[in-house]
């Protein structure tokens, strides 16, 4: 469950990092390998901060490590602080939104390891497919849905 407010007891392991990439009104969407955690579902680019960068240099790199996309970190925009509570951890979840300003969409690359396809969609959209758990607050609160 994840909520804008910290809840009691809450000790988090780490902290995860996600972004909404915006092109023309529409977000990228990458699709989890079934392997992982939430496989087979969609989700923006997103990971762990590694212990010696902040949570800048932890979105830029997650990033680029999902699609191939350079961003400017200067460019990010801050959504929301948030608590993730699952049965057995707890994190916090930290997303933004980039929005891209050229003018065709720019040649995704996916890590096969990781994901499987990507898609762009609307955000409202978006809440109709098989999205990770939690997505559909991200989405919601990022695009006021």
């Amino acid at each position: 469950m994840i909520s804008k407010h910290k809840p009691d007891n809450f000790n988090p392991k780490f902290t995860v990092v996600g972004c909404f990439i915006e092109h023309n009104k529409e977000i990228l969407l990458i699709k989890r390998h079934k392997s992982k955690d939430n496989g087979d579902k969609w989700a923006g680019p997103s990971g762990k901060v590694d212990p010696e960068e902040t949570e800048i240099e932890a979105m830029v790199r997650e990033v680029f490590e999902e699609t191939g996309l350079h961003i400017d970190p200067k460019k990010l925009i801050f959504i929301e602080h948030s608590y993730v509570r699952f049965a057995t951890f707890d994190f916090v979840y930290i997303f933004y939104k980039y929005i891209l300003e050229s003018k065709e969409k720019p040649k995704i690359v996916l890590s096969e390891k990781e994901h499987t396809a990507y898609q762009w969609i609307t955000p409202k959209d978006a809440l109709k497919i098989d999205i990770m758990q939690d997505e559909d607050y991200c989405i919601k609160t990022t695009y006021h849905i």
